[in-house]
């Protein structure tokens, strides 16, 4: 699935963003929170 695939590659790539956050819990939050949003509006788009 396309969802898995940018989950993998957002996880691999989480060690870069910890090194400007410093936090991998709060990396792991603002990747969570911005694959969901883009979730919905694609939701969002494909009823219209």
């Amino acid at each position: 699935m396309i969802v898995v695939k940018l989950l993998q590659s957002i996880f691999s790539g989480g060690s870069a963003m910890n090194g400007i956050f410093g936090l991998p819990a709060l990396n792991g939050i603002l990747s969570g929170l911005i694959i969901y949003t883009l979730i919905v509006k694609l939701a969002k788009r494909s009823r219209k």
